[in-house]
């Protein structure tokens, strides 16, 4: 430890000009006796999004060198969501709300007048939690290109984010319990979709045609996948459905055709109408005993299906 911290030294002294210090002798004990410094370091100020740190190396002789940290972006203070230093939110400003009947909490209903195109869906609004967003509510903004969800929103309403292309990233709140019907029906720029533990529910719809979705996560509370929920996900290569999920709906992955592989958690007991039907890239799928019931052409023209 002490060679590592004598060649840091070396490096930042070399650096800063400082060639006095280094490794050079002194007298240590005041007894015109010498011995080689060994530098004791710490932070004696933190570098933040505004403000440069400091290095202090010292060494029991009492020499001692400053060395400068520079500005970390990273380092916000952050208070009611916005860096009380730089100024920087962490939200997006304009959106439309509205406030709950009972005055407790607001709801996301609309763009508003924001213009981000990296949308961030506060905690908080007014000093309220915002815990849902309406049905409808970005629906066709196709300036969107990223998306993230407070950790006080628990829903995500029906159509939510209907037809918004060019959205390519979704970060789900990790307070969410249900994603609504067609939540992200056609948003066909996403390539991956990770559903927290939180979700119980995902909508019959919700991710219909997002073509070019590669990865899907679907967290470990979740109990049933909608209708048609990832129909026509045509680039969804593979799907481990956990065990918490007790019904697999009509279509919920049909014609999802690069799809080769599934795994079917045990607690599934209904596997819908035409579940899998037109996966042509399926060669294998194991069902387990908890299955009680398979639809009516569920995996109908899975043409590469071996066993």
């Amino acid at each position: 430890m002490k060679t590592k911290k004598r060649l840091m030294a070396v490096l930042a002294v070399a650096t800063l000009g400082f060639s006095a210090f280094g490794l050079a002798s002194c007298d240590g004990n005041g007894d015109n006796t010498t011995h080689t410094h060994e530098w004791n370091e710490y932070i004696s100020k933190q570098a933040t999004c505004s403000e440069k740190g400091e290095v202090l190396y010292s060494c029991d002789c009492g020499e001692n060198y400053t060395v400068e940290l520079p500005i970390d972006s990273d380092k916000h203070n952050i208070v009611d969501e916005a860096c009380v230093e730089c100024g920087k939110k962490f939200y997006s400003e304009g959106l439309a709300y509205v406030l709950s009947d009972d005055s407790t909490y607001y709801i996301v209903t609309g763009i508003g007048t924001c213009t981000d195109t990296d949308l961030i869906i506060p905690d908080t609004y007014e000093g309220l939690p915002v815990t849902s967003i309406g049905d409808w509510a970005f629906d066709s903004c196709d300036s969107l290109t990223s998306v993230t969800i407070g950790n006080s929103v628990t829903s995500i309403g029906d159509d939510a984010f209907y037809f918004c292309y060019r959205l390519t990233s979704v970060t789900i709140g990790s307070s969410v319990t249900s994603i609504g019907d067609s939540a992200f029906e056609w948003c066909n720029g996403l390539t991956s979709v990770t559903i927290p533990d939180s979700v119980t529910s995902i909508g019959d719809d919700a991710f219909y045609f997002c073509y070019r979705l590669t990865s899907v996560t679907i967290g470990n509370s979740v109990t049933s996948i909608g209708d048609c929920a990832f129909y026509d996900c045509g680039s969804l290569t593979s799907v481990t459905i956990p065990d918490s999920v007790t019904s697999i709906g009509e279509s919920a992955f049909a014609d999802c055709e690069s799809l080769t592989s599934v795994t079917i958690g045990n607690s599934v007991t209904s596997i819908g109408d035409c579940a899998f039907a037109d996966c042509e890239s399926l060669t294998s799928v194991i069902i387990p005993d908890s299955v009680t019931s398979i639809g009516e052409s569920a995996f109908a023209d899975c043409e590469s299906l071996t066993s």
